[in-house]
């Protein structure tokens, strides 16, 4: 019984293989075959360095190692870059202007402003940092380049008066997240030490398309770097056209029509010739594999049930309501509002759609009248397709009609062809965002 269990589970395996290796061959020829950038075209970026020079920078990166992985980044600049860079504390200052480094005396002149990072302010400004560095890239980047801003702090907004930090973050997070967008300016975070405000700057890195890191010691600063290198380094891929959709129209309840059953396996010629073994052999082949599943469904059947009762101890002592805060919808081309791209995720069951009375209103034409909702239960939320007319996305996967899918945090969801953002600013999303706990040669002892 269970040599017959391991091998029915062997070429289910098998099986699982073929098939993942039959999709990677097929992704890895669509891939070739998609039109690549051209290699010839010089990649422009605009890159400010936003460096936290507040006190306690001291403790934590006593060996500068700040000053090293920017010289570095200057040493191996590439054709079509240009740097600058601006040092907070109690206030922000602008160190070094945007420009080219083409010249050793360029180099010098840039390495010289990196001594005037001493650690010595008492304050932590981050939105006047950020401030001043969309200010210079609006100022004088070029309008054919990326724009980048990399932000490294290790403490929270620490103005010495309370109400103004409040107001500084709610600054950071809606207004000036707002302007990096229209900008075109993409944030590149780096939460430093376990002090830093990790939360606001995973959500200003998500709201600007931008990436988020963070790091426990001063040694995993030149791998974040690298990292950070190769990203902006590598051009964007274009969008491709979007097809035209139909304007949605109101849901119509359709008949649904039984086929009639299918006719009997075995014609009534092969039943008739009984000196042919075919059927036989067959039938006897069909109990084999029910007496195998069975067999298998009885031996899992007791675990399963223990699981099953664990699942649902663990399920009742979860909150029936969302909490409040925990999950929001970035609105990530104001389609809602003009005026704010968090949409909080407040009800059990949040209704979306294009009429007025669902709880997020997208007013566009392509949107069915109620065309998704997403559910909060056992702790969790679930996005589901209500039958609309240009359908549903999720990470650029079709969500089938009236099908429940399991959201994570940073997941992309497109309602038609408006793209939104879910976010769980408490939880860092799986996958997509690299989180840097140690250095890159040791080994992971989370895997």
């Amino acid at each position: 019984m269970k040599s017959a269990g391991k091998a029915i589970r062997k070429i289910v395996i098998l099986s699982c293989l073929t098939m993942s290796l039959m999709m990677v061959c097929g992704w890895g020829i669509f891939a070739q075959e998609r039109e690549a950038p051209d290699a010839n075209k010089t990649l422009k970026v605009d890159v400010i360095f936003l460096l936290d020079n507040s006190g306690s920078m001291i403790a934590n990166d006593p060996q500068f190692i700040t000053r090293e992985v920017v010289t570095k980044f200057l040493m191996n600049l590439k054709e079509g870059f240009r740097v600058g860079m601006v040092t907070f504390d109690q206030e922000a200052t602008l160190i070094e202007a945007l420009s080219c480094i083409d010249t050793v005396a360029d180099g010098e002149r840039f390495m010289k402003s990196l001594d005037r990072i001493d650690y010595k302010g008492q304050f932590t400004n981050t939105p006047s940092g950020v401030e001043r560095a969309i200010y210079e890239l609006k100022s004088n980047g070029r309008e054919d380049a990326e724009k980048i801003i990399v932000l490294l702090t290790d403490g929270i907004v620490d103005t010495g008066n309370k109400e103004q930090d409040i107001a500084g973050e709610e600054w950071l997070r809606d207004q000036l997240a707002m302007d990096c967008k229209q900008a075109g300016i993409r944030v590149f975070g780096v939460a430093f030490t376990e002090m830093a405000d990790f939360r606001l700057i995973q959500t200003l890195a998500l709201k600007t398309e931008g990436e988020y890191f963070r790091t426990f010691n001063s040694a995993d600063i030149p791998a974040v770097f690298e990292k950070i290198d190769r990203i902006i380094s590598t051009p964007r891929a274009e969008e491709a056209p979007r097809e035209p959709v139909e304007k949605a129209e109101p849901i119509q309840v359709k008949p649904i029509y039984i086929q009639p059953s299918a006719p009997s396996l075995l014609p009534t010629e092969t039943v008739n010739k009984i000196s042919n073994p075919l059927p036989l052999l067959l039938s006897g082949l069909i109990i084999i594999v029910i007496v195998v599943v069975v067999l298998i469904y009885l031996n899992k059947r007791r675990e399963i049930t223990g699981r099953q009762a664990v699942r649902e101890q663990a399920e009742a002592l979860l909150p029936q309501e969302p909490p409040k805060g925990q999950a929001e919808l970035i609105d990530t081309e104001n389609v809602v509002t003009e005026t704010d791209l968090s949409i909080p995720i407040q009800n059990k069951v949040v209704k979306i759609g294009r009429d007025e009375s669902n709880d997020i209103v997208i007013p566009k034409d392509s949107i069915s009248s109620l065309h998704a909702t997403i559910e909060y239960r056992n702790g969790c939320y679930y996005l589901e397709d209500h039958r609309s007319t240009n359908g549903t996305r999720l990470n650029d996967f079709k969500v089938k009609e009236n099908t429940s899918m399991r959201l994570k945090s940073g997941d992309k969801i497109e309602f038609a062809i408006y793209e939104f953002r879910f976010l769980m600013p408490e939880m860092a999303p799986y996958g997509e965002t690299v989180m840097i706990q140690q250095s890159d040669t040791e080994p992971d002892l989370k895997s």
